[in-house]
């Protein structure tokens, strides 16, 4: 029978414990799992142990590493890389599974990515700790503060974990709790159930008290990394680097090709990373496709103006997949902010359940841009939240749109940003301001009406007020 569960034991000198361990994993009620456990170069006599359990059942695998990590997150990628099924439950050498754990989290895992129970603490240092542990729904904002989720009482899918890099190898302590968070900030799924699965072993030799602490100002622990700045991507991990993310920006145009020129030499300037640009122009008669003639990655033209909507699904469609952000640049945007989109990628690589706007200048009806609700840093971004965001320049996982696209039907100017962040909303992703990169709208509103009078003139008879979103 193939194993639903594998479950991943890294153990090193604890071969009294690791018994106990491997016994709970054995009287699980729960059968249809493997056991790989890893082992880090012990030299207590724990490989006769591990070897003795795999010939009596051989559901048990055992890994001898050929050198002393000395901490637990790359044996634990190494266990993870050798689970021959997509579900995976760590447990820790000091500790042990309740007799229906794996069962307990099986049947509440559903469509998450990852869920956790609860786990009774063992006081063996005297502290008086024993009881329950910390426990929490899923938040967060709170995870973001403190650590809930312990390693030993999760069961968690092996592509997420590996979708961003795995267990941190650089970190002696907190790695569980950076794991946690890189998944959160990847948008993965998380579910508690309010069940005691876990008897969790507090001694001296735990791997709680076996680093010193530092401590803030109010005598709080810092962890080794920084909660809201860590990017998704393992810092050190044996899944190697992180692959660099595909920038995909789009622009529609119209006519002025003044202002699609101004815009792209300030785009390319200041980019300072790659990115493929795709235009759909709308029938423009003023040599604008002319000028764009192999500058783009592709260019579709339009015989007439078909409207943003149905222009802007021609974009999406030509761009496909392969993508991890796409951009919607308009061709009256001005960036006056050196680095961009790097900044931008940088963002992302932090924080990937966000829409993002630069702070947009020059705007007539919303100057600045839509009134913010909050401000906070991820690093050093410093973003604005904000209930939706205008459309000048508008960056978005590109996951995004998998599932999005504009009503085309007597659609053609009016409602469209405000459509696509209603959409992000209602899809858990949040909508902020990027303070710290500044666009100008080409001219400001006045100065474009004075200019292209014409295009201002029938401007009233493109817009719409139907803002169905099609299925």
């Amino acid at each position: 029978m193939e194993p639903k569960i594998s479950v991943v034991l890294t153990t090193y000198n604890r071969k009294n414990e690791l018994k106990r361990a491997i016994k709970s994993v054995l009287n699980q009620t729960f059968g249809d799992w493997e056991l790989i456990i890893v082992d880090d170069y012990s030299n207590d006599g724990t490989q006769q142990i591990c070897e003795k359990f795999t010939r009596k059942d051989g559901r048990i695998r055992y890994i001898r590493r050929e050198s002393n990590f000395g901490n637990h997150p790359r044996p634990k990628n190494e266990g993870t890389k050798a689970a021959r099924t997509d579900l995976i439950a760590y447990l820790d050498d000091d500790n042990e599974f309740k007799r229906d754990h794996l069962q307990v989290l099986y049947k509440y895992l559903g469509g998450y990515d990852i869920v956790y129970g609860d786990r009774w603490m063992i006081d063996k240092t005297g502290r008086g700790m024993t009881g329950v542990g910390v426990r929490s729904d899923f938040d967060a904002v709170k995870l973001g503060k403190f650590n809930y989720i312990d390693t030993s009482d999760v069961l968690v899918r092996k592509s997420a974990i590996e979708a961003v890099g795995g267990w941190d190898e650089s970190l002696p302590k907190f790695a569980d709790w950076n794991l946690w968070l890189r998944m959160c900030k990847a948008g993965f799924k998380f579910f508690h159930v309010p069940i005691i699965i876990t008897d969790y072993t507090l001694h001296a030799g735990g791997n709680q008290f076996k680093y010193s602490n530092k401590l803030d100002q109010m005598g709080r622990i810092l962890p080794n990394f920084e909660p809201d700045a860590c990017k998704m991507w393992a810092v050190k991990t044996l899944y190697g680097e992180a692959k660099k993310l595909k920038v995909a920006v789009f622009t529609l145009t119209m006519n002025r090709l003044d202002y699609t020129k101004r815009m792209y030499d300030s785009m390319v300037k200041r980019a300072n990373y790659p990115f493929d640009w795709f235009v759909v122009d709308n029938g423009s008669d003023d040599k604008t496709q002319d000028w764009l003639y192999k500058k783009p990655k592709s260019l579709i033209s339009n015989d007439t103006n078909v409207g943003i909507s149905k222009a802007s699904n021609q974009a999406l469609e030509e761009i496909g997949n392969g993508y991890d952000i796409i951009i919607k640049v308009d061709n009256d945007c001005v960036f006056l902010t050196d680095n961009w989109l790097s900044e931008i990628v940088d963002l992302y690589e932090r924080q990937k359940r966000v829409v993002v706007s630069p702070r947009i200048e020059g705007l007539r009806d919303s100057p600045g841009g839509v009134p913010r609700t909050q401000y906070g840093y991820v690093a050093h971004h410093f973003i604005a939240l904000a209930p939706h965001l205008g459309g000048i320049c508008i960056a978005a996982p590109a996951e995004i749109y998998e599932k999005f696209r504009w009503e085309e039907d007597d659609f053609l100017h009016g409602e469209q940003d405000y459509v696509f962040s209603q959409y992000a909303v209602s899809t858990n992703y949040m909508l902020a301001y990027l303070e710290n990169i500044i666009c100008e709208h080409a001219d400001t509103t006045s100065g474009q009406e004075e200019k292209y009078p014409e295009y201002f003139k029938d401007k009233p008879r493109l817009k719409q007020t139907r803002y169905e979103q099609s299925e």
